[in-house]
């Protein structure tokens, strides 16, 4: 028995052992002899041979594609048990984690620049590039769908390049006629190009970042299940569409808001189907909730919450946001850095700002707009994440609040920038952690400025930002000569230096001023 567990130890696949990655008998060999390893050693070398699959970009071969398929059927056994363990604890994983998340992470990064890579060589390697670029698409755009998946639990938001990149795939699949034809994904699973892509975007569309691990999971189970609802049009028919997504470029998708695109790239697609099955959903939820499984793991949550919450995603359809109001103009001016901006809203005259120049996309309202900002690191350090502070036509009064969403430096030493409005109108308060609903006010009372923090009260609607950690449920806040109580209803996002929250207020009192108190 000792000797068997020792040869276990001792016994390790060695990577240089299978240098032939077009011999699959070599592959399938090694694949083998990793079941004598730990999951999360025979998880790695998994990984470690795909990148070595990566650092070759011969000419399209079929032993190539069958050699992938073979990691990747090895690999995704290990990858499910990575994922169940992660799904099981990461309430409990701080460090450990971290590292499960990256390994996770990991291992479809390589797949899915693996597909990318076999794609662009069938492209070039003619009738036998021709037969296998179907199934090359496809796996392409599954993978990116599941790299950005997991990203989002890291409050990453799809870049530029890697809309673009699905955006082109889709298109791919298109121009070569194979978009709705329907096949083998994995085991018995059976799925088109079409929806494929239409399950990333309605994850996406779901507003995921925020969500837990196992949340995260059960959402995008659920856009697997309605992806068959998503039908993507050239035509816009008024009647029928709210939503579009233009393949040329690099954008995700948008709320139509009644306005077609005279872009030959554009498609439409109606949500009603997805609401009727959501609503399905939510139905048959009342009978058998206890019973929903990810990965093997309970949820443990009401799901009823988590369907509330896509569900009032999906409804922003039909009224237009505040923040797509705010006009865009040619030239504006900001203000980044989080002490700056906290100086800016304080005292507006006397803030300094740069100007940046609107650079147009094809899109009538834009979420994610474009920014070109002259490279200028020591006036305006910005980095992606980072708040900033949008001005009026003037730059006498702060217009909006905006976050970082990506950035791309250019040879001309043009910084583009990708933000997302938070919110107009936004104004400094003054927080304060409370126990309960009903215990007095501090800021009625003794209360050293250590205990004070300042946040940022976006006016048009129920949102706070601040800029330290959200851990308490209820906070006084603030402003002018009224306190409110406050009740933290959810976290929609957390950034490394600052959190998004949604409240709502409780009461309402007027500030009575101690003579002892510091304010």
């Amino acid at each position: 028995m000792l000797n068997h567990i020792f040869k276990k130890l001792l016994h390790t696949p060695d990577i240089a052992e299978k240098s032939h990655l077009t011999d699959t008998a070599t592959i399938q060999k090694w694949t083998l002899q990793l079941s004598s390893l730990h999951e999360y050693e025979a998880h790695q070398k998994i990984i470690a041979l795909l990148k070595e699959f990566n650092e070759g970009h011969s000419p399209f071969e079929p032993q190539r594609l069958h050699v992938l398929g073979i990691i990747e059927q090895a690999g995704s056994k290990f990858q499910y048990g990575l994922i169940t363990q992660f799904l099981s604890n990461h309430a409990n994983m701080t460090y450990s984690g971290k590292s499960l998340w990256k390994e996770i992470i990991s291992f479809y990064w390589q797949l899915a620049l693996a597909y990318q890579v076999l794609t662009n060589a069938a492209l070039h390697g003619g009738e036998q590039g021709k037969a296998a670029l179907p199934s090359l698409v496809l796996r392409s755009i599954h993978y990116q769908g599941k790299l950005m998946q997991w990203r989002y639990l890291h409050y990453e938001l799809p870049t530029a390049q890697i809309w673009h990149a699905i955006h082109k795939l889709y298109r791919l699949a298109e121009q070569h006629g194979f978009a709705h034809d329907s096949m083998v994904l994995k085991g018995s699973a059976y799925c088109t190009c079409e929806q494929a892509y239409a399950r990333v975007l309605l994850l996406h569309l779901m507003s995921p970042v925020g969500l837990n691990p196992n949340e995260l999971e059960l959402a995008a189970y659920w856009a697997w299940k309605w992806r068959d609802e998503i039908k993507l049009l050239p035509v816009y028919h008024p009647d029928q569409h709210q939503y579009c997504v233009v393949l040329a470029e690099s954008l995700p998708p948008q709320p139509i808001y009644g306005r077609a695109l005279p872009l030959e790239s554009v498609r439409y697609w109606s949500m009603h189907e997805v609401l009727n099955k959501l609503t399905q959903t939510r139905l048959a939820l009342t009978q058998r909730q206890q019973n929903i499984k990810l990965y093997n793991v309970p949820f443990a949550d009401d799901p009823k919450l988590l369907l509330l919450h896509i569900q009032s995603q999906f409804a922003q359809i039909d009224e237009q946001p505040a923040l797509n109001r705010i006009n865009l103009r040619n030239e504006i001016a900001i203000t980044c850095g989080n002490q700056d901006i906290i100086h800016a809203l304080n005292h507006p005259q006397q803030a300094i700002h740069v100007r940046a120049f609107h650079q147009a996309t094809g899109h009538p309202i834009e979420q994610y707009y474009r920014l070109n900002l002259p490279a200028n690191t020591e006036t305006c350090p910005v980095s992606q994440h980072d708040l900033l502070l949008v001005y009026n036509e003037d730059a006498s009064q702060i217009a909006s609040i905006a976050a970082v969403r990506w950035l791309e430096n250019s040879g001309s030493k043009i910084t583009t920038l990708g933000l997302a409005q938070l919110g107009a109108l936004p104004k400094t308060v003054t927080i304060c952690a409370v126990h309960d609903a009903l215990c007095a006010s501090p800021f009625n009372d003794k209360l050293t400025s250590e205990l004070m923090t300042d946040a940022i009260y976006l006016t048009q609607s129920a949102h706070l930002i601040a800029l330290h950690a959200i851990d308490s449920q209820y906070y006084d806040m603030l402003t002018a000569d009224y306190v409110y109580r406050i009740r933290v209803r959810a976290h929609l996002e957390q950034q490394y230096d600052w959190v998004r929250v949604k409240f709502d207020i409780l009461t309402r009192t007027h500030l009575t001023r101690l003579p002892t108190s510091p304010m």
